[in-house]
């Protein structure tokens, strides 16, 4: 515990040396630690969304067709070879864009009722 919170002053204090304990901290655990805390965030913000919109406590990806999407869309990005500028992103990015218009298509085909 001492030496992250001497990583973490290490960061503020501009005349502090740099020690491999340091580095390993500020630059590898700390963006770790921020990116999973951002990612629980997101999970927990669309699962709550999903519940919402269902009306269901029980409701899971599986129930509007997102993870179906999502596995089409990786699946025309690994066939298709993707976009060249998008890198080792291509599969995640195309995953989320079949994710997206999957529940679109279907929210297009339900339609507004107020009846749960």
């Amino acid at each position: 515990l001492d030496q992250i919170i001497s990583a973490l002053l290490s960061m503020i204090d501009v005349n502090a040396t740099a020690s491999m304990t340091n580095t390993i901290i500020t630059d590898i655990r700390l963006p770790r630690l921020i990116y999973s805390v951002l990612t629980g965030i997101g999970l927990s913000l669309v699962g709550l969304l999903m519940q919402t919109v269902t009306r269901n406590a029980l409701a899971d990806p599986y129930v509007l067709g997102v993870s179906s999407g999502a596995s089409t869309g990786a699946v025309f990005a690994i066939i298709m070879g993707g976009l060249p500028f998008l890198g080792q992103y291509n599969t995640p990015i195309f995953a989320a864009l079949g994710a997206a218009l999957s529940i679109i298509l279907v929210l297009l085909c339900v339609g507004k009722s107020n009846s749960p």
